[in-house]
């Protein structure tokens, strides 16, 4: 996967809205900061760390080289799925992978919690190991730093691990839904390529050269200004939209998966539980099925609630 795509949907999650108030919420019921960094933890390496221990490491260049390789690690072993461990402080720190259209674009971090009262044990530890990467700070120092640690079960771990884990698919299908909407800051012949994708992929199988003729570029330079403009490729746009297109119907209707992939522009079943698969991480089948028992848990709709 072209790293520009990754990067472009890497910070479409960083600035959104949804991020900024899942954070506030998450920080107000666990007591926790939660961040968010790129794939190779770049930006978690990079942000001010909130916790007294964090503070006392990271001011030496030894301290913050360690945190910058404990959280490379963290990201390198969290291969698809929550992750959590401990660093050579003693304190415990947890990643949850964001995957955006099936690709990896960063993870959710919360860290300088512990899971258990601190003992003179774990003080004599976090010294020796603190020491062996050339940070020095005594075990009274390290005792208190340890004890203002905020304490979390194990069980309450793995619920917010849970949480984070459910909040992350919510967030990635919202960035996916935006990839399929027309901007106004587009360039005007990238926008005419984005409508062309809008009105008549559905119908037709739009290729790159045809619609650079439309807009009266070269087939090259469409493609180059259209994966900066959008993140992605003129065909990986097409598949986001049509895939889309294909959710909302297996959402909304009772139709034959077949006939929803063939009326959403794809050639064939294959193909589209391919695609399906890889913006989704589930199948067609899977996910309607999941749709019909979240829509019997909640119960037939009263009358009124379209409107609230």
């Amino acid at each position: 996967m072209p790293t520009i795509i990754r990067h472009a949907l890497s910070r479409k999650v960083a600035t959104s809205d949804a991020l900024r108030q899942f954070k506030a919420d998450f920080a107000l019921i666990t007591g926790l900061q939660l961040d968010f960094m790129d794939e190779v933890g770049q930006d978690a390496v990079a942000s001010v760390p909130t916790t007294h221990m964090c503070q006392m490491i990271h001011k030496c260049d030894a301290g913050r080289s360690l945190c910058a390789s404990a959280i490379h690690r963290l990201s390198a072993h969290a291969k698809g799925l929550p992750e959590f461990v401990t660093c050579d402080a003693g304190l415990h720190e947890a990643v949850v992978p964001v995957r955006v259209s099936g690709i990896n674009v960063g993870f959710l971090r919360f860290a300088g919690f512990k899971t258990h009262e601190t003992t003179d044990r774990d003080v004599r530890r976090a010294e020796h190991l603190l020491r062996k990467a050339n940070v020095s700070l005594d075990q009274v120092t390290l005792a208190k730093c340890l004890a203002s640690a905020k304490l979390v079960s194990i069980s309450s771990l793995q619920a917010y691990l849970r949480i984070v884990a459910l909040w992350e698919k919510h967030l990635a299908l919202e960035v996916t839904a935006q990839l399929a909407q027309l901007s106004s800051a587009l360039p005007e012949f990238v926008a005419h390529a984005v409508r062309a994708i809008r009105k008549r992929a559905l119908l037709q199988n739009l290729n790159l050269s045809s619609v650079a003729r439309e807009c009266g570029v070269s087939p090259s330079h469409l493609s180059r200004i259209f994966h900066h403009a959008t993140g992605l490729t003129f065909r990986e746009y097409m598949a986001r939209f049509r895939i889309e297109h294909a959710r909302n119907l297996l959402h909304g209707t009772n139709r034959r998966i077949t006939e929803i992939a063939l009326d959403s522009g794809f050639q064939s079943l294959s193909q589209f539980n391919r695609v399906f698969r890889q913006v989704y991480g589930k199948s067609p089948r899977q996910l309607r099925a999941q749709n019909r028992i979240r829509q019997r848990e909640l119960g037939p709709a009263r009358p009124g609630d379209e409107h609230q």
